[in-house]
C-alpha cells in the first residue's frame, strides 16, 4: 500500500474565547468552533500501532485551549494564525488547516468563520 495523504483531524471543539470588536463580544468570553486538520509528514506513517510515529493530537488540543485563555483576540483571522503557528511547530506537521467559527452572531446563519491553510516553512520551499 501506497500512503498519498495523512491527516490528523480535530473537528468542532467549543470553546470560549474573549474574540470580537464590537462591545457586546468585549464584555465576555462567547462560545466559537474550531477545526484543525494537520498535514502530516509524507514519511510518518504509523506500521508499527506506536504513539511515537504520529503526532500527539492532545498537545494541538490543549495548545489551543491555551491559546484561546491567554488573551483578548479582536479578528478570528489572528486567532486562527496563532493555532496555526502551534501546529506547525509540533513534529511531523507540514501543513494545517484552521477554521474558527461564531455560532452565535446571527440568528439566520449558522456560523461566521474564518479559514486558513498554511505550510511549515520547509514545505513552503519545495
Amino acid at each position: 500500500m501506497r500512503i498519498m495523504d495523512q491527516k490528523i483531524i480535530l473537528q468542532r471543539m467549543v470553546v470560549d474565547c474573549q474574540i470580537g470588536i464590537h462591545p457586546h463580544e468585549k464584555a465576555g468570553p462567547q462560545a466559537i468552533t474550531v477545526d484543525v486538520t494537520l498535514g502530516l509528514a509524507a514519511s510518518l506513517a504509523a506500521q508499527n500501532d506506536d504513539i511515537l510515529t504520529t503526532v500527539d493530537y492532545d498537545q494541538v488540543w490543549n495548545g489551543v485551549h491555551e491559546l484561546v485563555k491567554a488573551r483578548p483576540y479582536n479578528l478570528q483571522e489572528t486567532l486562527c494564525a496563532a493555532i496555526a503557528e502551534l501546529c506547525l511547530a509540533l513534529d511531523n506537521v507540514d501543513q494545517v488547516w484552521v477554521r474558527t467559527g461564531k455560532p452565535d452572531i446571527y440568528p439566520d446563519c449558522e456560523s461566521i468563520s474564518y479559514q486558513l491553510h498554511a505550510l511549515a516553512d520547509a514545505a513552503a520551499g519545495s
